[in-house]
C-alpha cells in the first residue's frame, strides 16, 4: 500500500488535493488515473495523526495506541467447504430452507416498498421475482438452493453440529395481511413463523460468522468477475463499494446478512433440527486466536518504579472516557513489558468492559460493567494484602458478596497500572490535590487508606511497556559505525555522552553529539557503611583508571584524531575532558 507523503522544512505549510470533499483537484488526472478520492473506504475522512500520542498530559488524561488503518488489500477468505458432505437428514431439509429463504426475501422486499412487475426497474421499484418459490427463473432458484446448501455446510465446517430431534406436527407461517402484501399476480409471501425461536449467545456467534461469510463469499465471485472497489455501484465500469473487509461494510448490509443468517437458523431449530456448538481442542484454539487478535493492539502503563509502595493503604482513581476495552489495576514495579494487565502473576486488573476480573491470565466474572464518566475507584491494602475496586462510590463485590477483589497479594514495590485498547482514553486521579479525588470521602477515606499521591506536588511519571528494547549496547553490533564515550561529570556539568557516527568510515564525515544522562535515581532507605563506601570508591578510581589510559593509548596511536575532533567543532576543554576523566 501507498500513501501520500511530504517532507518539508520549518516554517512550511503544504496542503493535500486528493480530490472531492478532500481537496478539489485543480488539474484533471491524466487518460487511466483516479483522483485518490476514490481509494477512501466509504465515511473514511482522511487523518494527519501524530506518530506518538499519549494523550493530554496536562489534563492526566491517557490514551491508547492510535487507530491505524488496515492497509492490506482486501482478500476474501470464505470458509472451505469442499471437503464437507451433508448427510442424508440434512439434505431433506435444504429445499425447504431455499423456499423460506425466497419467502423472507419477498417480505422484506415489499415491506421495503417493490411490488410485483413483468420486468424489473430499480426506479420504480419493480420486480420480477415476486413470485412463489416453484414459478422462480432457474437461475434464481438454484441461486436460493446453492444459498442454503452452502448455509448448511459452512455451519458444519465452523464446527457444529446438527442432529435431528423430533420433528414438529405442524409448523405455522406468518399470516400477512393483503395490504401490501397481496401482489397483482395474486402471490402473497409466507415465510414460517420463527418469533417463537429464540437463539443461545453461542448460535448468536454463529450467525455473526455466517453474515460474514456470505459477505466473503460475494465479495469473492465478484472479484473472480473483474469488480473492483470504487466509491459509487458502477455495473459498466464493474466497481463497488462494498468490495471492503466486513468490519467496514454498510450497516444496511450487514443487518441484511445478518437477518438472513439468524432466519436461516432458526428454520433449522422450527423444523427440529438441533444445533450444538463445537467442543474440544479446536474450539479451544478458535477462542484463542479470536482473543489473541482482540488483544493484540493495546498500551500498558505503569507508574515509574520511583512510586513504588511497599507497606501502607493505597488508593487512585480510573475515570472512563471511552467506552471500549480498558483494565486498570496495580503492578509489581518490575512486571514485565508489552503484556495486558492481568496476563501474569505481577499484574492484577478489572475490566469493566468485560465485566470481569483477571488475574495470571485467568479471568472472572466480576463487578458491572462501567459506562462512559463512570470512576473507578483502586484500593491497594498492603497489612491485609489484598486489592479492592469501587465503581462510583459503591465496593464493587464478587458472587458470595465479599467486598475484597484479590487476596493474598504477595509482593514488595506496587505501582498503578492500566491497559488501553485502540483509541480509549481514561483520566487519572492520584490525589495530589485531595479535592479532585471525586469518592475518596465516601469510600476510602474512612478505611485507612490514603490517596497514592498525597504529599506530592508533581505530576506521575508514567512508562509505557514495548516488546522492543529502549537501549542496545553497540560494542555488541557488528561493524557498528557508532562510537561512545562517557563523559563524567564535572564541578559545574552534568554527566554525557559523547557519540559519533562515522557515515562513511572518516573521521571528516563525523556527526558528533552530546546527551545528558538524566536517569531515575533511587534512594536507598538506609545509608551505606563506610567500608562499603570505600569499596566502591575504589572501583570508581579503577576504573576510571583503565578509562583514562585507554584514552591516552587512542590519543596516541593516531595523533590525527584530536585534530579531527577540532574540526568537527569541538574545543580544546572538551578533549581535555576525555583525557582528564579521574574526579
Amino acid at each position: 500500500m501507498f500513501f501520500p507523503v511530504i517532507s518539508c522544512s520549518s516554517k512550511l505549510s503544504c496542503r493535500f488535493l486528493l480530490g472531492g470533499d478532500h481537496g478539489k483537484l485543480k488539474f484533471c488526472p491524466p487518460e487511466e488515473f483516479s483522483p485518490l478520492v476514490e481509494s477512501l473506504l466509504p465515511q473514511q475522512i482522511l487523518n494527519l495523526d501524530s506518530c506518538f500520542y499519549f494523550g493530554n498530559m496536562n489534563k492526566n488524561v491517557i490514551a491508547g495506541p492510535l487507530l491505524i488503518e488496515d492497509d492490506t488489500a482486501f482478500v476474501p477468505n470464505p470458509v472451505d467447504t469442499s471437503m464437507v458432505g451433508l448427510p442424508s437428514y440434512i439434505e431433506s431439509i435444504k429445499d425447504k430452507l431455499a423456499e423460506n429463504i425466497h419467502e423472507m426475501w419477498a417480505m422484506n422486499k415489499i415491506e421495503a416498498g417493490w411490488a410485483w412487475g413483468e420486468y424489473r426497474d430499480d426506479l420504480r421499484h419493480v420486480h420480477p421475482c415476486l413470485v412463489p418459490f416453484d414459478k422462480l427463473p432457474t437461475a434464481e432458484k438454484r441461486y436460493d438452493s446453492q444459498l442454503a446448501v452452502q448455509t448448511l455446510k459452512t455451519v458444519i465446517a465452523l464446527g457444529y453440529y446438527i442432529t435431528m430431534d423430533k420433528p414438529p406436527s405442524r409448523i405455522k407461517t406468518v399470516r400477512l395481511p393483503n395490504e401490501p402484501f397481496m401482489q397483482g399476480n395474486g402471490y402473497k409471501p409466507a415465510p414460517l413463523d420463527l418469533s417463537a425461536i429464540t437463539l443461545t449467545a453461542k448460535l448468536e456467534e454463529l450467525v455473526d460468522q455466517l453474515a460474514e461469510n456470505t459477505h466473503n463469499l460475494w465479495a469473492k465471485e465478484r472479484i473472480q468477475q473483474a469488480w473492483t472497489y470504487g466509491l459509487n455501484e458502477d455495473p459498466d465500469m464493474l466497481r463497488s463499494p462494498h468490495l471492503v473487509p466486513y468490519n467496514k461494510v454498510d450497516d444496511a448490509i450487514k443487518k441484511a446478512n445478518r437477518d438472513t443468517a439468524s432466519e436461516t437458523v432458526r428454520t433449522l431449530l422450527v423444523y427440529g433440527y438441533v444445533i450444538d456448538p463445537p467442543t474440544g481442542e479446536q474450539q479451544e484454539t478458535l477462542l484463542a486466536e479470536a482473543s489473541r487478535l482482540r488483544q493484540q493492539a493495546f498500551r500498558t502503563y505503569r507508574a515509574e518504579k520511583n512510586y513504588a509502595v511497599g507497606s501502607g493503604k493505597w488508593y487512585f482513581e480510573f475515570e472512563i472516557l471511552t467506552a471500549g476495552p480498558m483494565r486498570v489495576g496495580w503492578a509489581k514495579a518490575d512486571c514485565a513489558p508489552g503484556s495486558m494487565l492481568g496476563s501474569d502473576e505481577n499484574t492484577w486488573a478489572f475490566d469493566g468492559y468485560n465485566e470481569e476480573k483477571v488475574y495470571s491470565n485467568s479471568a472472572e466474572s466480576f463487578g458491572k460493567q462501567w459506562q462512559l464518566g463512570d470512576v473507578v475507584g483502586v484500593f491497594l491494602d498492603l497489612i491485609d494484602h489484598t486489592i479492592s475496586f469501587s465503581l462510583n462510590g459503591e465496593l464493587l463485590m464478587d458472587a458470595l458478596g465479599g467486598e475484597t477483589t484479590f487476596a493474598d497479594v504477595q509482593g514488595d514495590n506496587f505501582v498503578p497500572a492500566f491497559t488501553l485498547g485502540v483509541g480509549q482514553k481514561a483520566r487519572l486521579c492520584f490525589g495530589q490535590d485531595v479535592n479532585q479525588l471525586k469518592y475518596f470521602t465516601t469510600c476510602g477515606l474512612q478505611e485507612g487508606y490514603e490517596p497514592f499521591c498525597v504529599n506530592m506536588n508533581r505530576a506521575v511519571t508514567y512508562w509505557y511497556t514495548k516488546d522492543q528494547p529502549i537501549f542496545e549496547n553497540t560494542d555488541d553490533m557488528p561493524d557498528t559505525k557508532i562510537d561512545v564515550i562517557r563523559i563524567l561529570a564535572g564541578s559545574d556539568s552534568p554527566p554525557c555522552l559523547k557519540i559519533s557516527h562515522n557515515t562513511f568510515e572518516t573521521m571528516e564525515k563525523a556527526n558528533w553529539e552530546f546527551l545528558r544522562l538524566s536517569l531515575p535515581v533511587i534512594c536507598h532507605q538506609e545509608f551505606i557503611t563506610e567500608e562499603e563506601k570505600m569499596r566502591r570508591w575504589n572501583e570508581i578510581k579503577i576504573r576510571q583508571h583503565r578509562l583514562k589510559v585507554e584514552a591516552d593509548q587512542s590519543v596516541t596511536a593516531n595523533p590525527a584524531h584530536i585534530e579531527n575532533i577540532m574540526r568537527s567543532g569541538f574545543s580544546m576543554t572538551d578533549i581535555k575532558g576525555i583525557n582528564n576523566l579521574i574526579l
